[in-house]
């Protein structure tokens, strides 16, 4: 027979996604606070699965696309840790940075996650920009905003993300950094995931996975 023996759903990634990993390093951020940003992105890296390469790209006054996309994790933790800046916040160059090397990337899902701590006071670039650049090369921004006491988000940080399916994760402190990108991680399984219909013929055999030619075979 032809007909179904049993059909059952499986939830599973919808593919490989390249990660441009975008950090803050400008004068705002002590020493202690940087550590607990690099460790915070060390666990991030530990708990990504494989087929997903990360670049990373730093900022302040100025911009530097420090590592090209690799799942090396040893030397992606590395390049975290090695500070390159102190000075302002070049924010809106950073991403840009970052996505003009995502757009290169083929076949996945791209995404750019931004880690701050402050509102943009040094870019050439604008919000509007990021926006219609993410948009045209299908990339999804999100950011982790470290706030302090009495600090709000940046509503167009918030808006840049939102505009382009992403999310701003608003947290207190640099201790909250990790769970911020865990939350992140989280957001980005739940956004790009199938559900795929599998079937086990009548006749016996392994299961399959349904599609569209399949079941015009299957229901002519």
């Amino acid at each position: 027979s032809n007909r179904l023996g049993k059909i059952s759903t499986g939830g599973m990634p919808a593919s490989s996604g390249s990660i441009g990993l975008i950090m803050d390093e400008s004068g705002s951020i002590d020493g202690p606070s940087f550590q607990k940003m690099v460790d915070a992105v060390g666990r991030f890296l530990d708990n990504l699965p494989a087929g997903n390469p990360v670049s990373v790209t730093k900022f302040s006054d100025e911009v530097l696309y420090a590592q090209d996309f690799t799942e090396d994790k040893a030397l992606l933790k590395s390049v975290v840790a090695a500070r390159k800046f102190y000075g302002r916040t070049a924010l809106y160059d950073g991403v840009m940075e970052s996505m003009a090397y995502l757009a290169l990337q083929s076949g996945g899902n791209r995404m750019a996650i931004a880690l701050t701590d402050g509102h943009d006071n040094a870019s050439g670039r604008t919000p509007d920009d990021l926006i219609a650049f993410a948009k045209s090369n299908e990339i999804t921004i999100y950011s982790v905003f470290v706030s302090s006491i009495g600090s709000q988000a940046p509503a167009e940080l918030r808006r840049i993300a939102e505009s382009t399916g992403g999310k701003l994760i608003q947290v207190d402190g640099f201790d909250g950094v990790e769970g911020g990108l865990q939350t992140t991680l989280s957001l980005i399984n739940r956004r790009f995931v199938n559900f795929n219909l599998w079937y086990i013929p009548a006749s016996g055999g392994d299961a399959k996975q349904l599609t569209d030619d399949i079941a015009d075979d299957l229901y002519p």
